[in-house]
């Protein structure tokens, strides 16, 4: 019997997210995820706060590696990239 090693590379997902600062919401998306997380912060988010639970699923059903996420007034935006 021959042994082939076959590579997927990293499941890990990058996560970039877009909205407003929420350092809770961070490490809990990463804790849930093992997204590695990178953050811009809107300045015009106003009353905006990222559904935490929702987030969360979307980026453990998403099948794309790279990640953008927009918080606005009308919901979450996920939009796939690549790095």
């Amino acid at each position: 019997m021959k042994k082939i090693l076959v590579f997927f590379g990293s499941s890990t997902k990058s996560v970039l997210l877009v909205g407003p600062t929420n350092p809770e919401f961070v490490h809990a998306l990463k804790a849930a995820t093992g997204a590695k997380i990178t953050f811009l912060e809107r300045t015009d988010s106003g009353d905006l706060d990222w559904p935490t639970d929702h987030v969360i699923e979307l980026v453990n059903q998403s099948k794309d590696r790279d990640l953008l996420i927009l918080l606005e007034s009308t919901g979450v935006k996920v939009v796939p990239v690549a790095s």
